[in-house]
């Protein structure tokens, strides 16, 4: 990466984004000791081509120049559709200016599983895994912190970071809710970041499922244990111990005698033991739709057992999941995501309604892709036009049925309508018109009166 850096004034700006302002000042070594407004980062400026607008660095006067843009220069906002655009707080903690990663190597089956998990149980509990599109991957929060986890191995503050800007985001009431939060997620990949790197494979699956409970709740490893079908040999017997399981937990839920996080950690670790692996998951299709994060520990138990614990339908998945996790990433490449932190925390700070939201251009309609830090991005449906807000609405109806109170028609009121209808009656019938106003006949040559017996006499003579 070659980069060359200038400090510009926001007057400046828009002529050098758009081309028409040439950098005159003499380039920077470094992009930190400066009071400008902006610091750009130019590349391949050295070698007598068209010099490229990588990277904008804003600093502590970032508010004030989103502000100078939204005002006098519109149509270079967002700077994203130019450049990256990054705090100069980021690049310099994140050491970006000699970050030389290019290609992430080797992914623990680990972090594919665990957002494969997600998908489903944002897709209120989805057990189809065939079936759950892929595109999907790059919406989950587990995607996002897996990737900051890839990207920046040695830097705990990125972690914390990508997790504290998703929670901000998922607390914006623009966004659709979500059923699987970024706080459940947090408790996941505390416990996925050690088992990372201790993967054992000379251990079979019932004894690694039930080390793991363990660690992480001895509560629910005691109810593994004590469940002698969900360890037996037969698969009729395990799936029936994973009934008896569910049975013993939703009554001790019920009494409150366990907490929520017990009975999901359980409830994963009995299906992958009924199904020794990933085949039996359609156990879970009515218990994870109470529970959503069940899946997610599910992806976490079931990246453990890797790929030995895989049917096809997952791994097929979890392989296209870890390509995408695998992405080419460097801060001089352009940006693939709609906006970047600093202008979503700058428009969420400054103005409340969906339309400067919708302003932005994006690469799909109904949803924003953040980049929350360089090289993680996540997207965001906006509310009441994803899955997620239907089955929230759905949810809630079903909580109102019955709460809604119908009028009843009693008798008096039906009484009285019989009696406007008859005074309708009679306001129609011929009788009840003035005289010298009979109604006509429909038809041409038909007599609104009956003939008079002289009449009918006079007809039979004819005949």
């Amino acid at each position: 990466m070659n980069l060359s850096w200038y400090a510009l004034n926001r007057q400046e700006l828009p002529d050098v984004l758009l081309g028409e302002l040439k950098l005159s000042s003499r380039p920077m070594s470094d992009p930190y000791p400066t009071d400008s407004d902006v610091v750009l980062g130019i590349s391949n400026a050295e070698r007598g081509s068209e010099p490229i607008v990588a990277v904008a660095l804003v600093g502590a006067t970032g508010k004030e120049l989103f502000s100078w843009i939204s005002t006098y220069a519109e149509e270079i906002f967002p700077l994203t559709q130019f450049c990256r655009v990054c705090s100069i707080e980021d690049w310099k903690q994140l050491q970006l200016q000699t970050h030389n990663e290019s290609m992430i190597g080797a992914v623990s089956s680990i972090w594919p599983s665990v957002v494969l998990g997600e998908m489903l149980g944002q897709a209120d509990a989805d057990t189809n895994v065939a079936g759950i599109p892929l595109a999907r991957a790059a919406a989950c929060f587990s995607f996002a912190i897996a990737r900051t986890i890839l990207l920046y191995p040695s830097h705990e503050i990125a972690l914390n970071r990508c997790t504290e800007r998703m929670a901000m985001v998922e607390r914006d009431s623009r966004f659709g809710q979500r059923l699987i939060t970024v706080e459940s997620l947090k408790k996941v990949c505390s416990v996925a970041l050690p088992l990372q790197d201790v993967l054992d494979e000379s251990l079979n699956i019932v004894d690694i499922v039930l080390q793991i409970v363990a660690a992480i709740d001895k509560q629910a490893a005691d109810f593994l244990v004590a469940n002698n079908s969900l360890l037996s040999d037969s698969a009729e017997d395990r799936v029936e111990g994973f009934d008896s399981v569910v049975d013993t937990l939703f009554e001790k839920l019920n009494s409150n005698a366990i907490k929520r996080d017990v009975c999901t950690v359980t409830l994963a670790a009995a299906a992958i033991l009924a199904g020794r692996g990933t085949s039996h998951i359609q156990l879970l299709a009515t218990v994870a739709k109470r529970f959503p994060e069940t899946l997610v520990w599910y992806g976490l138990l079931a990246g453990v057992l890797g790929p030995r614990g895989w049917d096809k339908a997952w791994r097929q998945q979890t392989k296209s999941i870890e390509r995408s996790l695998r992405q080419f990433f460097r801060p001089d490449e352009p940006v693939s995501a709609d906006i970047c932190w600093s202008e979503y925390e700058w428009l969420s700070k400054t103005y409340n309604s969906m339309e400067v939201l919708n302003a932005i251009p994006k690469s799909a309609p109904r949803s924003l892709a953040i980049e929350l830090l360089p090289g993680v991005s996540c997207q965001f449906r906006f509310a009441g036009q994803g899955s997620n807000a239907k089955t929230i609405d759905d949810h809630q109806a079903t909580e109102m049925k019955g709460k809604i109170e119908v009028p009843v028609i009693t008798e008096s009121v039906l009484l009285q309508a019989v009696d406007l209808l008859a005074d309708v009656q009679k306001l129609l019938l011929p009788h009840g018109l003035p005289r010298g106003h009979r109604q006509l006949s429909l038809f041409e040559g038909d007599s609104p009166t009956k003939p008079s017996p002289s009449s009918r006499r006079k007809s039979k003579d004819k005949l």
